[in-house]
């Protein structure tokens, strides 16, 4: 795993370098529980500045979590896959969801099978996970989500992505997301996100806004639904985040593994 951040006027590039095991186990019906387990071998993230955000440090503390959080546990959770309806897809995640944050998450989406386009609902209620990444948590609650329309374009695989709703920090916006996908499945795009969060408040940076490059694993090596994803920014900030949760459903709908859902997953959540 590999974790950067940018825009540190003491170190052009911040990095944690750590090796992680996991594993996912399919108890039929679409239900599966699945975890991780990391060990830092390098790093420099750790002496990243304190956070100065006047918002809820969501993202922000970051080197916190770096420094206490070298033997991390940063996923463990059991989660549903299943659908519902024709063309309806639906996800339920209970655990600890991602590095910074644990609780529950679900999400449905409606994605016809004649049209480039779909629409998702996210609804999320999570506590903000102890920097040692473990199993307890800080006093920090939120409870977030967002409506998301997604569009295939005509033209080199291009996507877009459109998201309204309630970000971690409690903020209120919207996010533009624009990528393209390669047919080895390398995905390359960008996004910004403005949310009613003052530029003054938000701090260095005025909005969130990156580069991100999404990679398959298995480019590298067996058969895996697994991929690297590395999210570049100028600054990490806290307003405008979203939560980072597994097998989000435009992406387990895509390229065949819709064929899964409906078959009973025999096979997708490997």
């Amino acid at each position: 795993r590999l974790n950067l951040q940018l825009g540190d006027p003491q170190a052009s590039i911040r990095y944690q370098l750590g090796v992680a095991a996991g594993g996912r186990v399919d108890l039929g019906l679409g239900v599966s529980v699945a975890g991780a387990v990391q060990q830092t071998v390098a790093q420099n993230l750790d002496r990243g500045l304190p956070s100065d955000s006047r918002l809820p440090r969501v993202r922000s503390d970051f080197a916190r979590y770096a420094r206490a959080g070298t033997t991390s546990t940063p996923a463990l959770y059991a989660e549903r896959l299943w659908n519902p309806a024709p063309d309806v897809f639906a996800r339920v995640t209970a655990g600890l969801l991602e590095p910074m944050f644990a609780g529950v998450s679900g999400e449905v989406l409606w994605r016809p099978h004649d049209r480039n386009w779909a629409v998702g609902l996210d609804v999320n209620w999570v506590a903000q996970r102890a920097y040692r990444q473990r199993f307890s948590t800080l006093g920090y609650q939120v409870v977030t989500g967002h409506v998301s329309l997604y569009h295939d374009l005509p033209w080199w695989n291009l996507y877009t992505v459109l998201r309204t709703g309630r970000y971690l920090a409690g903020d209120w916006g919207g996010t533009v997301e624009v990528g393209r996908r390669f047919d080895s499945g390398v995905e390359i795009g960008g996004f910004f996100t403005l949310t009613n969060v003052r530029f003054r408040d938000f701090g260095e940076g005025r909005f969130d806004k990156g580069i991100f490059v999404r990679i398959p694993l298995d480019l590298f090596g067996p058969a895996t639904r697994a991929r690297a994803n590395l999210n570049v920014r100028p600054v990490q900030r806290d307003g405008g985040q979203r939560l980072a949760v597994d097998n989000a459903l435009w992406d387990v709908s895509r390229d065949g593994r819709a064929d899964a859902f409906r078959a009973g997953f025999a096979g997708f959540s490997r």
